[in-house]
């Protein structure tokens, strides 16, 4: 991990306890996870199946699309996430697959250019992926609500709330909507309106050769996915 990036997750973590301390029984505290893609000298294996691109762990079962297979762009390894899926039983992974990686900016939430296809069979690590890492931390609910939950922040924002809270707040919300390259879990995707989907999966900034158009994230629910900004 970069400086950077450590020094912006010693903050998120400093920040989120400061929180979820002064919010007490209000905060609703969740882990959010904070991914990083494994680099040289990182534990592979601490990743687990976790992967960008590649093949996906279960190639057999990619869903197709005007007639041809998608293009896996993610598998997250629920064992590493415990308590962030409530809609997929006993599955073992995830995959989110889109339609084209040059074509996929723009695209909203019910689309069937995405998809997100749960996997009951323990994965296995594809050596053609990247790896990721993810880095729990607990955050108070309000840290991760999206555009659509202005109430609830406006009251945890007022004018008797301490100015050290405030200030933390947005600094913690901030943090989050720009770490790249996404985290796993949460409300939803800060800043951006809440589908009618309930099951807010991950936000992601980065994957090489998708296009997710200028300053747009791809947003992931566990009944669906879309290009979000």
């Amino acid at each position: 991990m970069k400086a950077s990036e450590q020094r912006a997750l010693t903050q998120i973590r400093e920040d989120a306890a400061a929180l979820v301390a002064a919010l007490g029984s209000r905060a609703g505290a969740q882990t959010v996870y904070l991914a990083e893609l494994a680099a040289g000298g990182q534990a592979v294996e601490d990743a687990g199946a976790n992967r960008v691109l590649g093949r996906g762990c279960f190639p057999e079962q990619a869903p197709r699309f005007a007639r041809r297979p998608m293009v896996h762009v993610l598998t997250l390894d629920l064992a590493q996430v415990p308590g962030v899926t409530r809609g997929y039983g006993a599955a073992r992974a995830v995959s989110v697959y889109v339609h084209n990686l040059e074509e996929y900016s723009g695209l909203e939430l019910g689309e069937k250019e995405t998809r997100v296809v749960p996997s009951l069979e323990e994965p296995a690590a594809d050596a053609d992926g990247i790896p990721f890492l993810l880095h729990p931390v607990v955050v108070p609910a309000v840290a991760t609500l999206g555009g659509d939950d202005d109430a609830a922040l406006r009251g945890l924002l007022s004018k008797r709330a301490p100015t050290t809270s405030q200030k933390q707040l947005q600094r913690l919300r901030k943090l989050l909507h720009a770490w790249a390259p996404g985290y796993v879990g949460g409300h939803g995707p800060i800043g951006a309106d809440r589908p009618d989907y309930g099951h807010f999966l991950l936000q992601w900034r980065d994957i090489p050769g998708l296009n997710l158009g200028d300053g747009r994230r791809l947003i992931v629910y566990e009944e669906g996915g879309f290009c979000g900004g």
